[in-house]
């Protein structure tokens, strides 16, 4: 019976880990914020991470960026999906300020480990102005709602988490920070110890004469 109790109380801890979610893909930018001169390019790889022994066989998606400041300049795609010549892999900018870039690999994945974070394509753009232009992703895979898909095409599970990042052409990008205004019931508060200290203060100054 003692026996049994242990294997079930071995059991029981081993279930539960086995039911925990799987940690989420990221995609994200590389560098996730950088400074450049206006006139001098920018570039920026988009890199897959947290990989949790999963491959990536195709992905489909767009960044967008402020046309006023940046211009898309090229996309230098990666091999780790077996490109360029055992991949299907192109971009299409005809929308300013997004970029629509997507790749299928039609081999074995074999410059990928499943573990270790790698770059899908290097953006490079132009500098138009001066300002802060934020990067960001949005999904676009066929019926998915995804990102990214594995080396069936099927979209991962949990979804893919992906970042942002941000380019500053010219310097003094930093957004002022707002001056923090007090929650209603805070405000309440001080107002009534405002009016409780200056009640008192009267009160005490009457006592004196």
């Amino acid at each position: 019976m003692n026996k049994l109790l242990k294997i079930l109380g071995l059991a029981v801890p081993l279930s539960l880990l086995a039911a925990q979610p799987a940690s989420a893909i990221s995609l994200v930018f590389n560098p996730v914020s950088q400074d450049v001169a206006l006139g001098d390019p920018a570039k920026v790889d988009v890199i897959v991470t947290d990989l949790n022994n999963q491959l990536v066989g195709t992905y489909d998606f767009n960044v967008h960026w402020n046309d006023s400041i940046l211009s898309l300049a090229s996309v230098d795609f990666d091999t780790f999906l077996d490109g360029p010549f055992d991949s299907f892999q192109g971009f299409d900018d005809s929308v300013s300020g997004t970029v629509n870039v997507f790749e299928i690999s039609l081999d074995l994945l074999t410059n990928q480990d499943g573990n270790t974070a790698f770059r899908l394509f290097t953006l490079t753009f132009n500098t138009l102005a001066n300002g802060l232009s934020p990067l960001s992703f949005t999904d676009n895979i066929a019926s998915t709602g995804e990102f990214l898909g594995d080396e069936n095409g099927d979209p991962f599970v949990p979804p893919v988490s992906a970042g942002r990042g941000s380019v500053c052409v010219g310097g003094n990008c930093q957004q002022s920070q707002p001056i923090p205004v007090p929650e209603p019931p805070v405000v309440m508060l001080m107002g009534a110890g405002l009016l409780g200290f200056a009640f008192n203060q009267r009160h005490r100054r009457a006592g004196v004469r």
